[in-house]
């Protein structure tokens, strides 16, 4: 029987996968809980993967695919997940902004995803399984995604397109103005592609051109620096799934392999990898996943989990990054007096969710779960909280400093709204709430938090929260 190089890796990792599942049953027995996490990967309750990173309005913009907390294959990759950051640590969940089952007419599967900003509309590259890759349009980065051609952009009938995986959709829009887009997969030689798009992205120009990196595997992304192009991919099984680079003076040819960006990452146990490499600013940062938070909650190699670290350039033109634990620096310290979306967070534990109800995208707390948001900057203090929140019976939010075992500096009570889908603007009068500090927002009760708005002192200036 022929087996597909990535469903044979995966057998391989089954036993792994059980292993884990009795260590994890074991931890359970004595009473340890599961642990937080700061840093990486960064987000914890919904599990994402291959990331596409892009800067818009002066927020990181992350699309992912979604692994459901079930999954045992690939076959329920159906919808995307977007968050987005202004610091880099606090990420805002803004939920599945495109479900290929309800918003195309065509497409089953939603694999690795990319996306652009072209003519003031967000176009949303997204392959159907490994045979087709479509385009969906939005007005804003959240969306709603609208799919844009009602059929495939790029299928097995394109010229050249005779690929083992057709998926896996890197775009680039070069400084001429034309639109290309990288893809293929499949393990072996001649399964990588470019074709360039046309200016409106309604069709390809011409045939596809094969590239063919050393132990190419999948994710084909390019950027370009300093005139050259840095075309990045994923290697195969056999050369342990690193993500490796080329470099060429032009967009479709000349390529030449320059080494390693990053090895198989941290607890991603020898697994697949999809890498996003994005500029902000002055520093340029690579988005990729592994399998920590799954390996900690027994989980499987299907639920996976999105990470970034720095990326850095060498004055050969030569680039590498080192996959951490620590992730990236906070970029500047959070404003608590600005209308905040409860689902922005750097950290949480208890198994709070973000869900969405017809009148807003909400964290839903269980009993003492709790969401962290770092370095938070109330400055000369706060006098009291406005806060939108659904509750079916009275329960309150403690506000704790700096460490969740901490006793609470400020108690936040709410009142019933008398449904958990019945949202409410509740305002609080509190004290003690100055200076920068990690700031832990735990549940007493069953409580569903939409946003919350601080009330600076009287005749406090406003913060200046600029980007350091």
């Amino acid at each position: 029987m022929n087996i597909s190089p990535r469903l044979r890796f995966q057998r391989a990792h089954s036993l792994r996968t059980k292993i884990s599942q009795v260590l994890m049953g074991c931890i359970s027995a004595l009473g340890i809980t599961t642990l937080s996490h700061a840093g990486n990967p960064i987000i914890s309750h919904t599990y994402t993967a291959d990331p596409a990173a892009r800067v818009f309005n002066g927020r990181m913009y992350v699309i992912t695919s979604h692994d459901q907390d079930n999954a045992t294959d690939y076959s329920s990759l159906v919808d995307y997940n977007l968050i987005s950051s202004d610091d880099m640590v606090n990420w805002q969940d803004h939920g599945i902004v495109f479900n290929v089952r309800k918003d195309t007419k065509w497409a089953k599967l939603a694999y690795a995803p990319d996306w652009v900003l072209k003519d003031n509309k967000y176009f949303l590259f997204f392959p159907d399984g490994a045979d087709a890759i479509g385009v969906a349009v939005a007005d804003k980065p959240e969306g709603p995604y609208k799919d844009y051609l009602g059929k495939p952009l790029i299928d097995r009938k394109t010229p050249n397109a005779d690929v083992k995986w057709l998926f896996d959709p890197g775009v680039f829009i070069d400084d001429d103005g034309r639109a290309y887009v990288y893809f293929g997969g499949g393990g072996g030689p001649g399964n990588g592609r470019v074709i360039e798009v046309s200016s409106d992205f309604k069709s390809v120009k011409g045939s596809a051109i094969t590239i063919e990196p050393p132990y190419f595997f999948e994710a084909p992304y390019v950027i370009k620096r300093n005139g050259i192009y840095y075309y990045s991919y994923s290697t195969d099984p056999d050369s342990k799934i690193r993500i490796d680079y080329m470099t060429s003076d032009k967009p479709t040819s000349g390529f030449k392999h320059r080494g390693t960006v990053i090895p198989n990452p941290w607890e991603d146990n020898g697994n697949n990898n999809h890498q996003s490499i994005v500029q902000w600013g002055n520093q340029w940062y690579i988005f990729y996943h592994n399998r920590a938070i799954s390996n900690e909650r027994g989980k499987s190699d299907y639920q996976r989990s999105v990470n970034v670290d720095l990326l850095s350039f060498g004055a050969d033109g030569s680039m590498s990054a080192n996959p951490s634990r620590e992730g990236v620096p906070q970029l500047k310290n959070f404003n608590p007096y600005t209308l905040v979306q409860a689902e922005t967070l750097e950290k949480e534990s208890g198994g709070i969710e973000v869900e969405r109800f017809s009148e807003a995208l909400a964290v839903a707390f269980t009993d003492n779960s709790w969401i962290k948001v770092a370095k938070v900057d109330f400055g000369a203090g706060a006098e009291g909280i406005e806060l939108r929140v659904a509750a079916a019976a009275d329960g309150k939010i403690e506000v704790i400093l700096d460490d969740v075992k901490n006793a609470p500096a400020a108690v936040i009570p709410v009142k019933a709204t008398g449904d958990l889908t019945k949202f409410t603007t509740q305002a609080v009068k509190l004290s003690g709430l100055k200076g920068v500090h990690d700031v832990y927002y735990k549940a007493k009760g069953r409580i569903n938090l939409d946003t919350y708005k601080y009330v600076p002192v009287t005749g406090s200036a406003p913060l200046d929260h600029k980007t350091k």
